[in-house]
């Protein structure tokens, strides 16, 4: 299965000019999953009305989901909840998360309001000449990632967790801390995208991440801005747990 990471510098409160960004940086990907940051079109804002999609933006990611005949996970706002959604290559909406964790040191929790659980959602693909296979996959929103629990809530049923974020720099170490944590705990592929840039008040290192079920580093991107992609093994995480069942070991 590949895998893309857009990261990239959105307009700030902008979200018709992000949308432009994001078009001219996929232009000639081709993909199984593309997986954009946080808030991915007006970049991390306590304006509401900024970051809250429109129409036309749910019309953007439908329309490349099926034009990429890809899923597409990306971030933005909708009833003062801050999500992800995904797409199925079909266009329609597949899954919809809605963040647990404010980030109070920003006043996240003062403007937007707090989601619910989180489900696994299935992403089923297949290339020509090859049988259909499946990745499970959790979500989770950028200071979700420092809460184990929203993860082992979901392990047992999940391949791969997702992590789309706006992380600041000068907490980079814990970002890349964390992302390899999770993978290793739980044993499960971990994809975690960061946006890059400025915002007026917060320097960003971009830092998109695949991590697979032992911890190793399938994909770094470092800061520059771009699509990166990795070809996962979507059967990797129940090897992994066959193999070493401490899975079977942990006390819930």
């Amino acid at each position: 299965m590949i895998i893309t990471l857009l990261q990239f510098s959105p307009a700030f409160d902008d979200r018709k000019t992000s949308r432009g960004l994001v078009a001219a940086l996929l232009g000639g990907v081709e993909s199984d999953w593309i997986v954009l940051p946080e808030m991915c079109l007006s970049g991390f804002t306590m304006n509401v009305e900024a970051a809250t999609w429109n129409e036309d933006d749910f019309s953007f990611f439908s329309t490349l989901a099926r034009e990429k005949g890809a899923f597409v996970t990306a971030g933005g706002v909708r009833g003062r909840r801050n999500c992800a959604f995904t797409f199925g290559s079909d266009g329609k909406l597949l899954s919809l998360y809605e963040k647990r964790h404010l980030f109070s040191p920003s006043a996240e929790n003062r403007h937007y309001e707090a989601g619910g659980s989180a489900e696994v959602v299935a992403l089923t693909f297949g290339r020509a000449g090859s049988e259909e296979v499946t990745l499970r996959v959790a979500p989770s929103i950028c200071y979700d990632l420092r809460f184990p629990y929203h993860f082992w809530k979901l392990a047992r049923t999940a391949d791969a967790y997702f992590s789309i974020a706006a992380w600041p720099r000068s907490r980079r170490e814990h970002w890349k801390t964390l992302l390899a944590a999770r993978a290793v705990e739980n044993q499960a592929f971990v994809i975690g995208v960061n946006r890059t840039g400025s915002s007026p008040d917060t320097n960003y290192s971009g830092d998109s991440t695949i991590v697979d079920p032992k911890g190793r580093l399938l994909l770094e991107c470092g800061s520059e801005e771009g699509a990166f992609s990795a070809d996962i093994d979507p059967g990797a995480a129940s090897a992994w747990r066959k193999n070493f069942g401490a899975m079977n070991d942990r006390l819930e």
